[in-house]
Formats: structure tokens, C-alpha cells, sequence
């Protein structure tokens, strides 16, 4: 999403910040009320949200959202906003549903064309009832990220207000619980999401408590989600304390060793394992200096490109070159690959309205019309990416949004709001400079992982595109 108005011109008198920028650098933690304007300020610009029906509380960094949204997404969006705010600790969701009137049988007919036409998802054996617009789940899979794969489908399709997953993964009968923690630790120990050197792990008869310090609320669900693996009957989170410990030089990994290459390249592999999308695939994984190279051949492009994102949300990746071929597991036709398109556009509560014209030769897909967005835009791609048979997308929508000018100077200040909002970038270690909207990030960090965010905000504050000339601490300079 790239913004079209400033964050400071969306709140009222420009006081999204309650101190000025020249005094961020007390790394004062910003008041309720300020926490209140940003937040409201934030899902007002999220195309993806459309907020205007949301209330925002914030008491002692408790963040409570009120009202309604038209589709699931929009509702997991919003909390999802909110749980990344520095200075929330957590989030009371209280936002209802009210989608377009639907009946029960076409939606739960819509959701079970969607697990068949979703190249990872067709193979689940899932019972799908539907009442009154809220969903339940049953079946078995065989992991936590084939159950939660079924769960984004289901709550993708127009007319749901709920989603109740029910359904059970395989595990063995008994799994000794070291075996638990070291699986936990893995993953948290390889994701670029969080901090594993600030998180405590403990298993007990498959029970698993959590304990140590998060930067933020999203953090937070982020290592509850990792979490849950083969053999846990319950994870506990009470333990985990929210701190914006970006911060807080006593907390910062700064000068931590980089991984080496083998180690990069052992921990993408075990990604790529537990991706539902990609895990039946072997792609090759070569790293040089923290440069990732993928090649070889998966079945869809949804596995291409998610291989792609597991590889950059490792730790110690600098970049990823996705040289991965996608040769579909069986030839599909053209006119089945577009009618797969479009069906999924049909279903999807974000983009159902538009007439987007589908196109598919040898299995390219060429998406054309005009929809309101920019995340719409990228909403549709994103659809029919995840198409059986197709191998590239071609995104030729074009936006209703009336362009609005703003300057480099504005772009800048709204980079900058973003970095001091994020509870992962210290904002007096980056230097940004924005010259016909493409920024430019200097300066040195303590992680990848702060390089990685700050880059992000940046693209988040308006940027059409990001250099990103950021150093870490300790780490060899890179210069891509």
C-alpha cells in the first residue's frame, strides 16, 4: 500500500506525535492519547481496512477496536495494524462483520471451489458447514500450516463473518518434548520476525510456556503462531511482556554474529519444509555472503513466490534472487487457468465489484481494468498468482485514485513518522532522503532484522521505491 496523504495532515492539527521530532530522541514511550491518534491515523490510510466504521480506545497501550468492516480480512487486518503500533501492548478486537448478504449454501460452496483451486490446499479432506455467514472447519491435515492455510481460504471468500477451525493436525501419539522445544527454537532462531535471543521457551508434557521480552503485540502472536508444531497440546503466553526494546540499549543484539552461509542455507530449507506452499518441492538453496540464490523447479507460482518470501524472513539474508521455474504438475489449459481467475476474483470480498479483464496465453496471466485502489490492484494479483497452471502475472490494472502530488519533503516526514511509530527501528540511527519519491536509507543499525523493518516503514511512509544503504553493527558492509 503507498500512502496518498500525510499521516500528520490525516490528524487533526498535525498531532499524530506528542513531542516534536528533535525530541524523539528521549525515546519517551508515547502517551494513550497520542498512541489513540496514530492508530486511528493508520487504519484510516489502510486501503485494505477501510476504517471508517472502526473506533480506536487505547488505556494504559490496551488498544480496543469497535465498530465494522465488510469481510474477515478487513477485521484481521485492522488488529494486525493495531498489534504493530509502538506503544501497544495488546489489542481488544471487538470489530463485528457485516459482509454483503449471502446465502449459506453459495458461500460454503464458494469456499470448498477454493481449497480445490488452491495449489497447496486442494488435497485437504475438509468439511465445510456454514451458518448464517460463519464458517466451521473440520478434517485433518497434516501440519499447523496446512490448518491455517485452509483458514486464510475460507476467510478469503465474500459473505463470511467467521471462521471456526476445527480441524486437527496428525501428531504421533506421544512426542517427547525435547524434541517440541528444539523444533520452537528452530524456528524462532531463523526468522527475521523476531528476537529468539529475548524469548525463553519451556516444554512440559507438551505444554508450552513462553517467557521474555517482544517489541510489540504482533510480535508477541507472531511467536505463539511459531509456536504451535508437532506434538504441543497448548501454548501459554502470559509470560511474554510487550517492550518496544528497539529502543532500550540494554536489550539490543547489537554486533551478534552473523550466521554463516551453511547455516543460512540449513535454516531456509527447514522453512521451505513447513511451508505447506512449497514443502512438497526441493528447490536448490545456494548462499554466498548472505546473498540467496534459489533455482530448480516448483509446481505453481504461489510456491515460487512463497519460497521467495521464506528465504527474506530468514536471518541473515541480505537478498534473495528467485531464479525458481515453475513447471505445473499437470497441464492446464488456458481457458481453465482464466477461468480460475476470474472465478477467484468472483469470490473475493475486496474485488468481486470490478470487471477485470483475464487473459492467459501459454500460462502468462494479463490482468487489465480499472479498480479503486492501489491494494486492490495488488489484491487481484495476488489471486490470480495463486492459480493452478499459471507461471507469471502480468498486472496491467489501472487506479480510480485521483494521484495526489506530494513532494519529496513530505514523503521524508512521513518515512519519518513511520520509523519513530515502529517498535523495531531506532529512528536516530537512519538518515533518510527522499529525491523524485524513491528513498534513500543511511546510516548503521544494530540487526538485519532493523535494516529489514526500516526498509519497510519506508515503503509503508510513501516511497515508490527504497534504497537501502543501512549497515549493521558488527556485520561486513554490503553494498546491493
Amino acid at each position: 500500500m503507498k500512502r496518498r496523504i500525510s499521516l500528520l495532515t490525516a490528524l487533526v492539527g498535525g498531532l499524530a506525535l506528542p513531542f516534536a521530532t528533535g525530541q524523539a530522541k528521549e525515546h519517551k514511550e508515547p502517551t494513550d492519547g497520542a498512541i489513540t491518534r496514530a492508530l486511528s491515523a493508520e487504519l484510516f490510510l489502510d486501503e485494505g481496512v477501510r476504517s471508517q466504521k472502526i473506533d480506536v480506545k487505547v488505556d494504559h497501550g490496551i488498544a480496543t477496536l469497535t465498530g465494522t468492516v465488510d469481510n474477515v480480512l478487513a477485521k484481521d487486518r485492522a488488529v494486525e495494524r493495531a498489534r504493530s503500533l509502538r506503544g501497544v501492548r495488546s489489542v481488544v478486537d471487538r470489530i463485528a462483520v457485516v459482509p454483503v448478504a449471502r446465502s449459506d449454501a453459495r458461500i460454503r460452496q464458494d469456499i470448498e471451489s477454493a481449497l480445490v483451486a488452491d495449489p497447496a490446499a486442494d488435497a485437504y479432506e475438509l468439511r465445510v458447514t456454514v451458518n448464517a455467514g460463519e464458517v466451521t472447519l473440520e478434517g485433518t491435515v497434516e501440519s499447523y500450516g496446512e490448518r491455517n492455510l485452509s483458514e486464510v481460504v475460507a476467510k478469503g471468500v465474500r459473505g463470511v463473518r467467521a471462521v471456526d477451525n476445527r480441524v486437527i493436525v496428525k501428531s504421533p501419539d506421544h512426542r517427547p518434548d525435547h524434541e517440541i522445544l528444539h523444533d520452537i527454537n528452530g524456528r524462532l532462531t531463523r526468522s527475521i520476525e523476531v528476537d529468539a535471543d529475548l524469548v525463553e521457551v519451556d516444554v512440559n508434557d507438551g505444554v508450552v510456556a513462553l517467557t521474555g521480552i517482544v517489541g510489540s503485540a504482533a510480535e508477541k502472536a507472531r511467536v505463539a503462531r511459531m509456536a504451535w508444531t508437532a506434538g504441543v497440546k497448548n501454548v501459554e503466553t502470559k509470560g511474554l511482556e510487550v517492550r518496544s526494546f528497539a529502543r532500550d540499549d540494554d536489550k539490543r543484539q547489537a554486533g551478534m554474529p552473523a550466521p554463516t552461509d551453511d547455516a543460512i542455507v540449513a535454516a531456509i530449507r527447514s522453512a521451505l519444509g513447513e511451508d505447506p506452499r512449497v514443502s512438497t518441492f526441493s528447490p536448490v538453496i545456494e548462499v554466498e555472503n548472505g546473498v540467496v540464490t534459489l533455482t530448480g523447479m516448483v509446481g505453481s507460482l504461489a510456491a515460487k513466490l512463497a519460497a521467495g518470501d521464506d528465504a527474506r524472513n530468514t536471518v541473515g539474508v541480505w537478498r534473495v534472487r528467485n531464479l525458481l521455474r515453475v513447471r505445473p504438475l499437470a497441464a492446464v489449459a488456458d481457458r481453465s487457468i482464466r477461468e480460475s481467475i476470474t472465478q477467484a476474483l468472483r469470490r473475493d470480498p475486496y474485488v468481486e465489484r470490478y470487471e477485470v479483464g483475464v487473459t492467459v496465453t501459454n500460462g502468462h496471466a494479463y490482468l487489465q481494468g480499472l479498480v479503486g485502489t492501489d491494494f486492490e490492484r495488488d489484491r487481484a494479483a495476488d489471486l490470480a498468482e495463486n492459480a493452478k497452471g499459471v507461471v507469471s502475472v502480468q498486472n496491467l490494472l489501472r487506479t480510480s485514485e485521483d494521484p495526489t502530488w506530494v513532494d519529496d519533503l513530505q514523503v521524508k516526514q512521513d518515512i519519518e513518522d513511520e520509523l519513530f511509530w515502529s517498535p523495531f527501528v531506532d529512528e536516530d540511527q537512519v538518515e533518510v532522503s527522499v529525491e523524485n519519491g524513491v528513498a534513500t536509507l543511511r546510516g548503521t543499525v544494530d540487526t538485519l532484522r532493523e535494516r529489514y523493518n526500516a526498509g519497510s516503514n519506508a515503503l509503508e511512509g510513501g516511497a515508490q521505491a527504497v534504497i537501502n544503504r543501512l549497515q549493521v553493527e558488527g556485520m561486513e558492509q554490503k553494498e546491493l
